[in-house]
């Protein structure tokens, strides 16, 4: 019984011979988006399809997808993966399109739609990974393709403004939609890949493209902040962990650290986020930056990559040292990092020796570590504990409640049987 993977292998053989083949379709698409990225800017702006022609395009795009999920199907209710592979690359040629025209509204909702589609393959992995040679290619040209979208999508993002209004300056509340759409498009695609590929958490050329999109968003929000008081506006974005300004730092460190890029983190901590960030005693966004270099450490350890953690902690203390690498006025480091590096240092040793030296850090730091739950740090430092010195977390109430519900069950149990063996 040949396999999924066998039965496309035998179909694309087939359309090879009359021109159809979708795989050969994506690598002329990669390279069109190739030359497209080489283009000057004012070649690559230029808009020849209308607001009318692209929504058309888009409506002719929808269609060919539901035609190639239904083609050759003999009324099974689930299309076969392959059929499926093929919709999707009909999906990204389409935002692909529609990106190179600056039509970015568009071009994210089929981009969803591409994402959308891949997810619905029964079992992704073994149809790219486990088949023939040309699936895993099919496989790295959709990674390609993706992060050749996530390019498309920063250029176009500007274009598309400068084309309706002249100006590059955009409005922040339209340009924040348009990164989310960004934004939304690879967070669905790193999903996809952590399911499809052969990493767990995600390609990480991915997660790179997703740190740029990132950047785009910290640097919105953080406008968005400014348009009231400065020093209050800042006080309780850095405050709030669940702000969207947090939240993007969030977003853009946990990347890097999926990419394994150390490097990056410093230079967001301490370049992006201080070069943007505000006056008084939030001077050049030293809260944040702490928050964030804490963020990193924990999601390094948490992965067990000691040695990109002990690197950033270099690379940190390394710029933070130079001769201008720090603001005039600030005097010392925050708890956040004293926090993060005692952390790294204790998890170098590990065992479980040094538990009762991590379960006093852990009390020491209870009130920076609640402070951020939001962003994870609670769960995170447990599973640290668990994971370098075998320390098990406290049970939570939840826990707490349902063992007593069911020593009450029990209990009741008893008092039956109890009451049977008088009778």
């Amino acid at each position: 019984m040949p396999t999924a993977a066998q039965k496309h292998a035998a179909k694309r053989k087939a359309a090879k011979s009359s021109g159809t083949d979708l795989y050969s379709v994506t690598i002329a698409t990669n390279n069109n988006v190739s030359k497209l990225q080489s283009q000057t800017p004012s070649s690559s702006t230029m808009s020849t399809m209308s607001a009318s022609e692209a929504y058309s395009y888009l409506q002719v795009t929808s269609s060919q997808t539901r035609q190639a999920l239904s083609s050759n199907n003999n009324n099974a209710t689930t299309p076969p993966d392959s059929n499926i592979h093929d919709a999707a690359i009909i999906a990204a040629a389409g935002t692909i399109k529609l990106l190179t025209h600056n039509h970015v509204a568009m071009a994210g909702q089929i981009s969803t739609q591409f994402i959308q589609l891949l997810d619905s393959m029964s079992n992704p992995r073994d149809f790219y990974l486990l088949g023939d040679e040309d699936h895993a290619a099919m496989y790295s040209s959709l990674v390609s393709t993706m992060l050749d979208i996530s390019s498309l999508f920063d250029s176009s993002i500007p274009s598309y403004f400068i084309r309706r209004s002249g100006v590059a300056h955009l409005p922040s509340e339209e340009t924040e939609q348009l990164q989310k759409a960004h934004s939304k498009f690879l967070t669905m695609a790193i999903s996809w890949d952590s399911k499809a590929g052969n990493t767990y958490n995600g390609h990480k050329s991915l997660h790179l493209a997703n740190t740029v999109c990132q950047k785009h968003l910290y640097k919105l929000a953080l406008l968005t902040s400014l348009k009231f008081k400065p020093s209050e506006s800042i006080k309780i974005a850095v405050s709030d962990p669940g702000s969207p300004l947090n939240a993007t730092v969030s977003s853009c460190l946990s990347s890097y650290v999926f990419a394994e890029d150390p490097k990056g983190i410093i230079d967001f901590c301490l370049h992006d986020v201080c070069q943007h960030q505000g006056s008084g005693p939030y001077l050049k966004g030293s809260v944040t930056r702490d928050v964030g270099f804490a963020h990193a450490t924990l999601r390094f350890l948490l992965l067990k990559n000691v040695r990109d953690c002990v690197e950033m902690h270099k690379l940190f203390e390394e710029n933070f040292t130079k001769k201008n690498g720090t603001p005039k006025d600030e005097k010392h480091l925050s708890r956040y990092v004293g926090f993060s590096i005692w952390l790294c240092k204790v998890c170098q040793h590990g065992g479980t020796s040094s538990a009762s030296l991590f379960k006093w850090l852990e009390q020491s730091f209870r009130v920076e570590i609640n402070s951020f739950g939001k962003w994870g740090w609670e769960s995170m430092v447990a599973g640290i504990g668990k994971g370098y010195f075998g320390v098990k977390p406290p049970p939570s109430m939840i826990d707490m409640i349902t063992g007593m519900m069911g020593n009450m069950g029990n209990l009741g149990g008893m008092m039956q049987g109890m009451q049977g063996i008088k009778r």
